[in-house]
């Protein structure tokens, strides 16, 4: 009952977010109220997938085959991941300073698409690191949870995709509001925002 409840709350927050942004213009807050919004949004999916991921944690993994398996399954996604990582550094490394070169050297792109570069992919790397580890640790809970019913394995298994689901958004929604900030910080023209947008997004 408390888990529906929980879930309840954070279903309305995000139903009522197109409700907040039209107040926020309302008021007379224009754009800046508008944005607003993208905050609340990011608030509320990140912390509807940490009510999801700790619901999912309190499941029982199962007996000690299950949890044996899961920790072996867990060590092979961090070993990769690791190691997936490490290449992405690299090209990471290779694309910022090709970006300082084309803003700060040859004036073609703007001085804060770099930055925007490397908060996109810290954002994105931090989304998969922890879409990775709750989709490693709901596996067995997911097998255990079959063997009640095919509702309940089915529940944690989709619980774990929507954490992954909720922190990208959350994450991408956060990292947006961060460069609504310095955009108008530095009064820069509106024309310099899209190539900056475009870059996080990358």
């Amino acid at each position: 009952m408390k888990n529906k409840t929980k879930l309840l709350i954070c279903a309305l927050v995000l139903l009522l977010l197109p409700v907040a942004g039209v107040l926020a213009e309302s008021e007379g807050g224009g754009e800046m109220g508008t944005m607003w919004v993208t905050w609340i949004g990011s608030v509320a999916a990140l912390l509807f997938a940490l009510i999801l991921a700790l619901m999912i944690l309190k499941k029982d993994p199962g007996n000690e085959r299950t949890r044996t398996i899961s920790r072996h399954v867990q060590e092979g996604a961090l070993a990769y991941i690791k190691q997936q990582y490490k290449v992405v550094v690299i090209f990471f490394v290779f694309v910022f300073v090709l970006f300082l070169v084309l803003s700060f050297v040859l004036r073609l792109i703007s001085n804060f698409v770099p930055f925007a570069f490397i908060t996109g992919g810290f954002f994105s790397a931090l989304a998969g690191y922890i879409g990775m580890t709750i989709a490693t640790r709901s596996n067995a809970r997911t097998a255990w949870a079959a063997q009640t019913s095919l509702n309940s394995g089915l529940r944690v298994a989709f619980s774990s995709g929507t954490v992954m689901g909720m922190v990208v958004v959350g994450l991408g929604l956060l990292d947006l509001s961060i460069w609504w900030l310095v955009w108008t910080a530095f009064d820069l023209p509106p024309a310099e925002l899209p190539p900056i947008m475009i870059t996080f997004g990358m």
